[in-house]
């Protein structure tokens, strides 16, 4: 299939998938008055030793709690740079909520792509279109 044709597929089920702004839309309850402030960048997160470590672009930042370093790597993959911390609920409750949501849109995208029976090729670059367009690419 042409790639304008894909492109035109991948728009028309973006409508339907959208990711919200993480974490804003992912917070119940914001901490009033408390945010931090993330690098804006590429991002990449891997274990050091007992650390976790995010990178963003040449910066690198450790953390010793998973959560709170999935919180900061996905405000930096998300373009997110002044995060509001959560009040009423848990770090892991925020990250959880977030990459349940992933999840749901892996799921939704392969099925409606699948129920198009499309070539191999064609099926992975409406997926990488789609994905792109709803701006969870780089997440999944």
């Amino acid at each position: 299939m042409d790639h304008n044709r894909l492109e035109k597929i991948a728009e028309d089920l973006s409508r339907g998938m959208k990711i919200g702004r993480f974490p804003d839309d992912y917070v119940d309850s914001p901490l009033e008055g408390k945010s931090i402030g993330i690098p804006a960048g590429e991002a990449m997160m891997f274990r050091k030793d007992e650390f976790i470590q995010v990178m963003v672009r040449t910066q690198r930042f450790n953390f010793m709690d998973h959560y709170v370093a999935k919180f900061f790597y996905y405000c930096a993959k998300t373009g997110t740079t002044s995060a509001v911390l959560p009040g009423g609920e848990t770090l892991r409750t925020v990250i959880r909520r977030f990459e349940d949501r992933l999840d749901r849109i892996k799921m939704e995208s392969s099925m409606e792509i699948n129920a198009l029976h499309l070539d191999r090729y064609s099926r992975d670059e409406l997926e990488r279109l789609l994905l792109e367009k709803i701006g969870v690419y780089d997440l999944i």
